[in-house]
């Protein structure tokens, strides 16, 4: 038996260890999107959240580069993109980027959206459509939650755990 217990406490704290490596890596390429106002700029290179990880590149000429980073590290920490998890979602107009590239990551095509961390993302996605299916889906868990729960207690629970999250997350996102 490997690894660790599902829930346990210190999992996060693990992972982050682990993929701090590679996202000082990406940190130190010339990748990323230029995010400016009036008084600063930045370029973001990669975030990383839970469990999940956004690299931003300027080119499809890019792409390569990081997948061959992401394999270097792959082979180095045994970490690996699950392919059926992960999505390219090109930012840079007029080029196209080879699926060979990808390594089964699929590519989100032109007219198409996703989700990605709760906010909808793709051609023509609005803040109202994820606030649409963030009420879609709060409406089915509650539906679930009231078959489950009597209690003025156990109402106010579920409230904490699933509403206020979800809501305050997709509030500071979109």
């Amino acid at each position: 038996m490997c690894g660790i217990r599902q829930g346990c406490p210190l999992a996060p704290l693990l992972f982050i260890l682990a993929v701090e490596p590679l996202y000082e890596r990406l940190e130190r390429t010339r990748w990323g999107v230029r995010i400016a106002n009036k008084s600063a700029a930045m370029a973001v290179k990669v975030c990383g959240y839970p469990d999940d990880t956004a690299v931003y590149v300027r080119s499809p000429e890019d792409v390569a580069e990081v997948m061959q980073a992401l394999a270097r590290f792959g082979e180095a920490s045994v970490l690996k993109i699950n392919a059926a998890k992960a999505m390219a979602v090109p930012l840079f107009d007029g080029a196209t980027i080879d699926p060979e590239l990808l390594h089964d990551v699929l590519l989100l095509q032109a007219g198409e959206r996703c989700r990605y961390l709760g906010v909808l993302i793709g051609e023509g996605s609005t803040v109202k459509d994820s606030w649409d299916a963030c009420l879609v889906a709060l409406n089915s868990r509650l539906a679930r939650a009231r078959r489950k729960t009597n209690t003025v207690r156990s109402r106010a629970a579920t409230a904490a755990v699933i509403v206020i999250p979800k809501v305050t997350f997709l509030a500071r996102h979109s």
